[in-house]
């Protein structure tokens, strides 16, 4: 069956599903590579008839084979979204889904969902939310953690595979391109990304011996992602190509981060590469992002051009200029750094929750890497008291170092930084001030207050809560007041002060903002 006689049969199929659906309508939606029918309660796709670069579905077996790929493999992702394989049997002008007979195609069989739960739509209406995005970052992460992980010496995930399949995109996109601007656009990202791979050829090897190249989504843009019940679940995973779906977690996580920037929410794509970077500890994984992030907005742009050129149903005005955000990854601004300031319970960590989606910035946070770091003392109950476990003075001095050293990376990488602890003496700022004039880097210390009283009604909330990150206590508060050491006046230079009076919540309000403003003001000058 070639592509002609699989539009009648998607047409036809259409009708005779009309005819005995309760509502009396079935929606008919086309991609690059599928057919796609939509009765109200269930979803079928069908496969297309093509073979492309990437993959092959030219056979009525192959199509056959590859459905049973994409429901064994997106079972991983979507618990109860995936219904079985479907055999069509009839003829062309007449078919029947799973009926007895021969099969002339196959079709996946899904549970159908509203088109206003795709993340891409919800995008569009500005209703993707924070939470929705916390949800995605979430899932991504249990994902990642329990997905198989591949051996070496099968390749994938290398620097020559990845340099292959980065070429058979900038070549399927420089086919499909006329205008002189893009082509070199094009011509200067190709240099950008060779360049880009041979620098960081030791790093992605390195990954791929620890285990970070794993069998991952492959394809997991906005418009794979729906919002059910406010809960992320992901579909449509790569399964025509092992080698698109047995990648470093980084890549995968890119796909999703760059769709985000494309649709110009900058702030949800920093707070879903925060939220799984505090998951998952796997900062390293920076080293590699800004070159997986150039190459799925390539991606993404190969598959724009492709739809268009077959004049699928999507307009070119709701589709972001993926071209752009290439460039815009690629050329990244010269970054700064931000320490938040303030005692256990002042609200600088909601307040850097904020910042790190306003100044597009990756946050550190002493609470989170607390935890990750040995434990300096016999095991015990975290956290409970000062000098025990946690918050011993070795222990507190082994975090500000491990702070210090992903402030570092982070800067050397090119992202902007918030590092997010008490700072409260002056042998915990000064090594962050060094680093920030050894790399000409714009520094500001944000300077968060509040009521004594209020701080210590946060700390037992929040305690009582057992959700929070911090296990700071009142013991550890009263500490902190007793041994706190103020500015000396080189720092007072670059303190910009904030005074947190909400009693349960912070925020961003318009004098939020003006603080915001001030802060910006003293990086710009340090710029």
């Amino acid at each position: 069956m070639d592509t002609e006689e699989q539009i009648r049969l998607a047409g036809n199929l259409r009708k005779s599903l009309e005819a005995t659906s309760p509502s009396g309508q079935v929606d008919l939606f086309e991609t690059h590579i599928s057919y796609v029918l939509l009765t109200g309660e269930f979803a079928y796709k069908i496969k297309k008839a093509v073979t492309l670069d990437f993959l092959d579905f030219s056979t009525l077996e192959k199509r056959r084979f590859y459905c049973q790929e994409e429901f064994r493999l997106n079972q991983r992702f979507s618990s109860g979204l995936y219904i079985d394989v479907v055999p069509i049997t009839g003829t062309t002008e007449s078919p029947h889904l799973g009926a007895p007979g021969t099969p002339i195609e196959y079709a996946v069989k899904m549970r159908e969902f509203p088109q206003t739960c795709l993340a891409d739509c919800l995008i569009r209406e500005g209703a993707l939310l924070p939470a929705h995005v916390v949800s995605i970052a979430q899932r991504l992460a249990d994902c990642h953690a329990s997905a198989s992980r591949e051996n070496p010496a099968r390749g994938y995930g290398s620097g020559e595979m990845v340099s292959g399949q980065l070429a058979a995109t900038l070549d399927g996109i420089r086919a499909l391109l006329d205008d002189e601007q893009d082509l070199r656009d094009l011509a200067w990202l190709s240099g950008w990304c060779k360049h880009e791979l041979a620098a960081k050829s030791a790093q992605i090897e390195a990954r791929r011996n620890r285990g970070y190249v794993r069998e991952c989504h492959g394809d997991l843009h906005l418009g794979n992602i729906a919002i059910l019940e406010g809960q992320a679940a992901f579909f449509d995973c790569i399964e025509f190509n092992d080698a698109f779906r047995c990648i470093d977690v980084m890549s995968d996580l890119a796909f999703v981060a760059m769709d985000l920037h494309a649709h110009q929410r900058h702030d949800l794509c920093y707070l879903l590469l925060n939220t799984y970077l505090e998951l998952t500890g796997d900062h390293g994984g920076l080293a590699v992002l800004r070159f997986y992030l150039v190459q799925r907005a390539l991606i993404r742009c190969h598959v724009a051009l492709l739809r268009h050129r077959q004049g699928a149903s999507a307009g070119a005005d709701k589709v972001p200029d993926y071209l752009d955000a290439a460039m815009a990854w690629a050329r990244p601004a010269r970054p700064f750094m931000l320490l938040m300031h303030g005692l256990s319970g002042s609200g600088k960590t909601k307040v850097s929750g904020k910042l790190m989606q306003v100044f597009e910035a990756v946050r550190i946070r002493s609470d989170v890497e607390r935890k990750r770091l040995p434990r300096q003392e016999e095991e015990g109950e975290s956290g409970k008291s000062i000098g025990q476990n946690l918050y011993t003075a070795a222990h507190t001095g082994a975090t500000y170092c491990r702070l210090l050293q992903l402030a570092q990376f982070l800067l050397e990488e090119g992202f902007n930084v918030i590092v997010d602890a008490c700072f409260l003496m002056a042998e915990q700022r000064r090594p962050f001030m060094t680093l920030a004039k050894l790399h000409d880097t714009p520094f500001a210390i944000l300077d968060v207050t509040a009521d004594e009283q209020l701080m210590r009604q946060r700390i037992l909330r929040r305690a009582a809560k057992g959700r929070d990150a911090s296990d700071a206590d009142i013991a550890v508060l009263d500490q902190q007041i007793r041994t706190q050491e103020h500015f000396d006046a080189d720092e007072s230079t670059a303190v910009v002060a904030y005074a947190s009076q909400d009693g349960k919540n912070i925020d961003m309000n318009d004098s939020a903002y003006q603080v915001l403003e001030q802060c910006l003001t003293v990086l710009r000058e340090a710029r």
